[in-house]
């Protein structure tokens, strides 16, 4: 068998629910997965998790336990830090440049009519 298939055969997916964040990252290396995160301030993207000292305990994996991946696929988890309930509020989304626009627009028409109508 060459290099090629033995690095490119599945590994399955190691259990990280309940385990601390450290702890989680340290079996996914071992595993070959890479442990990632939802970005909590852009649904739908993705971050490499790095602990940094977060005391938290991993709550959810996706893809579940056992699951065949390739060598270097996510694993998404959600956790919740310990002490607390773990939900921390989105950054609030940045106005809508376009809608943005339309606001100054309707207001420079406005002072420009009270101007002209004084």
């Amino acid at each position: 068998m060459s290099g090629d298939q033995t690095e490119r055969s599945p590994v399955l997916t190691p259990r990280l629910v309940g385990l601390s964040v450290d702890d989680a990252g340290g079996v996914a290396s071992r595993h070959q997965v890479c442990m990632v995160r939802e970005n909590p301030d852009t649904p739908g993207e993705v971050v490499a998790v790095v602990s940094d000292g977060v005391t938290a305990t991993v709550l959810s994996q996706c893809p579940p336990t056992g699951t065949a991946v390739f060598p270097g696929s996510a694993v998404t988890v959600t956790w919740r830090e310990d002490g607390g309930d773990g939900v921390r509020e989105p950054r609030r989304p940045s106005p809508d440049p376009l809608v943005m626009s339309r606001m100054r627009s309707v207001d420079a028409d406005d002072s420009v009519r009270s101007a002209s109508s004084g």
